[in-house]
């Protein structure tokens, strides 16, 4: 509760941007992500160069905002995760999970971590209004970066309930929770599961593996196991 005190007071003092801009409590979000091609995948191919699908994605966020979880749903958001992207922002690592296989990928010493499920200092805002997502109340703003613009809808605790536009990473496409829990969320869930074997990545990428970022697919794989390439 002294978290969301110091969010509402924050946001009263002055409205140029959300506050805070990382989560400030546990919380598992369950999202839809409609992919769009960007307007340069546009005047460079006249077309999407891969099919548009939707997709879900299950994130665990960390009451302090520096571990993330994001796990890669088979189907609907009823579906059991094919694998998952581990983040810890504080140590810039990243952990790339593979059910299947049940071996994970450390990712190390990289420059930074971004994703689209956390705001950037990078970005200007301009508040719209108020809206609410799944149930939950939520503050309407208009983010501007270097890739484009997009609407986000924040709730006072930092969580991202919806985006629709291009992110910093230049990834365009609308992003919306349709489940959310404030449960606590186990110390466990951002470790390498028990069980699974360490493997050597092949090369580094996005935060997927796969140098297109955490919403691009699932994690990556190969016949040998390593978390290196996409399927």
């Amino acid at each position: 509760m002294a978290a969301y005190g110091r969010a509402c007071a924050c946001r009263r003092a002055g409205d140029s941007r959300p506050s805070p801009l990382t989560p400030q409590r546990d919380a598992a979000i369950t999202y839809r992500f409609e992919p769009r091609p960007t307007e340069q995948d546009l005047r460079e191919s006249g077309q999407p160069r891969q099919p548009v699908q939707e997709r879900y994605v299950q994130v665990l966020y960390a009451g302090d905002g520096g571990l993330l979880r994001i796990n890669y749903l088979t189907g609907d958001a009823d579906s059991t995760p094919r694998g998952a992207v581990i983040i810890n922002r504080a140590a810039q690592e990243v952990l790339v999970v593979l059910d299947a296989g049940r071996v994970y990928t450390r990712l190390t010493e990289r420059e930074s971590v971004r994703n689209p499920f956390l705001l950037d200092l990078s970005m200007q805002f301009t508040r719209a209004g108020t809206s609410s997502v799944a149930g939950q109340p939520c503050t309407l703003w208009q983010a501007y970066s270097a890739q484009g613009g997009a609407r986000a809808c924040v709730t006072d605790e930092g969580l991202i309930l919806s985006q629709e536009g291009v992110d910093v990473d230049g990834l365009n496409g609308s992003l919306q929770a349709v489940r959310v829990s404030y449960a606590p969320v186990p110390s466990s869930a951002f470790q390498p599961p028990a069980g699974f074997q360490e493997v050597q990545a092949r090369h580094e990428g996005g935060a997927d593996g796969s140098g297109r970022g955490p919403l691009s697919g699932a994690p990556a794989s190969s016949e040998h196991g390593s978390a290196g390439d996409h399927p």
